[in-house]
């Protein structure tokens, strides 16, 4: 079900405020590509976690040495204006593969007792579950 590519590894940088800066962030070193989210409305009847951020930003990298590397050039304008985490991806293969038309973001809160023991069962089960969503059209992992 793995889809093998070379190692990846996303910037993910969370704003509390807008910022108007997004465009001067596409002369970073080794940048492969850029995902812009702002918020959208929908319901979920069995979360509600607050209000979305106004921004987010998932820059992706060859290298942790291009994310330096940026981090210490093109982006230094975000630095101090949001939270920033770097992950390494792992994409994963889904019956029709086609461009993304909204993103889902899902992130877990807290502390696992076994964190390698619970990245294993999740990495084990979890994809093969999402890659049945129908009409789910990509699908990606990521770990710190």
């Amino acid at each position: 079900m793995r889809e093998f590519y070379s190692v990846t590894f996303s910037l993910f940088a969370v704003f509390s405020k807008p910022f108007d800066g997004v465009a001067g962030l596409a002369a970073a070193p080794g940048l492969q590509k850029m995902h812009v989210y702002t918020p959208g409305k929908a319901h979920d009847p069995f979360l509600n976690d607050g209000a979305p951020p106004p921004l987010v930003l998932q820059l992706y990298f060859p290298s942790l040495d291009k994310v330096e590397e940026s981090l210490d050039g093109a982006l230094q304008t975000i630095q101090g204006r949001c939270e920033v985490q770097v992950m390494q991806v792992l994409p994963y293969l889904v019956p029709e593969p086609r461009e993304p038309a909204c993103t889902y973001l899902v992130a877990y809160e807290g502390k696992a007792e076994d964190e390698k023991a619970w990245h294993a069962h999740y990495l084990a089960h979890h994809p093969a579950l999402m890659a049945r969503l129908p009409g789910i059209r990509e699908l990606e992992i990521y770990l710190p």
